[in-house]
């Protein structure tokens, strides 16, 4: 019993997404967390994380755009 480790659910993440998304400017500490979120093997979860990113704002890389194209190199 040394802590929880069952990852997540796809609904649970999703709701976590939609939250920190919802909070706009005030998620940008999150930026770390949603761009991890833009890998994730389920498209829903993908799609969340970069409606979220959009929300918060990118002030460190200027764009939504510009976050996938550093993500996928």
């Amino acid at each position: 019993e040394g802590g929880n480790k069952n990852p997540l659910n796809e609904a649970e993440t999703i709701a976590i997404l939609y939250a920190i998304g919802q909070t706009g400017r005030f998620g940008i500490s999150a930026i770390d967390i949603l761009r991890k979120y833009l890998s994730h093997p389920h498209t829903e979860v993908q799609s969340y994380a970069l409606w979220a990113l959009g929300r918060v704002g990118l002030p460190t890389f200027g764009s939504v755009e510009e976050a996938l194209i550093l993500d996928l190199e």
